[in-house]
């Protein structure tokens, strides 16, 4: 990977394996920010793809076989589901397809990353953390 290339050592905050009784492994990608709004999104994607990139890079390492991917964002305000109709409606009188896309995929609970240049759809869990950042997640 070229770390020349803007945001190439970016990554999730925490990746965690967890082992299946088939002895394969899953990867639970999670990553925190503190208010979420399209731009954060976007940059969550991206730290999403090289932390997958980054543990599959570990569990070859380690000969662990990965079955799934789930996605975790934790974060204490999400301004997306605060948007009132009004805003919605001007986001698509701009013809901004991206930030509907994005908001669109938000309130899915899906998240579309490209990893190995193919389109993917993972799972996206939210963790809704107080004003202190704590949060309970149950994988």
């Amino acid at each position: 990977m070229d770390e020349k290339q803007k945001g190439a050592t970016s990554c999730a905050d925490i990746f965690i394996y967890r082992r299946r009784d088939e002895g394969t492994w899953d990867l639970h990608v999670i990553e925190f920010k503190k208010t979420i709004h399209t731009a954060s999104l976007g940059k969550s994607r991206w730290q999403f793809i090289m932390g997958i990139y980054n543990a599959r890079a570990v569990a070859a390492f380690l000969g662990m076989e990965l079955e799934n991917i789930y996605l975790y964002s934790g974060y204490r305000k999400d301004t997306l589901a605060d948007m009132e109709h009004a805003s919605l409606i001007a986001l698509r009188a701009s013809n901004n397809s991206s930030a509907l896309k994005e908001i669109k995929q938000w309130n899915s609970g899906r998240c579309e990353l490209i990893l190995d240049g193919n389109s993917r759809f993972l799972a996206l869990q939210k963790i809704q953390l107080d004003q202190d950042g704590e949060g309970s997640l149950s994988i």
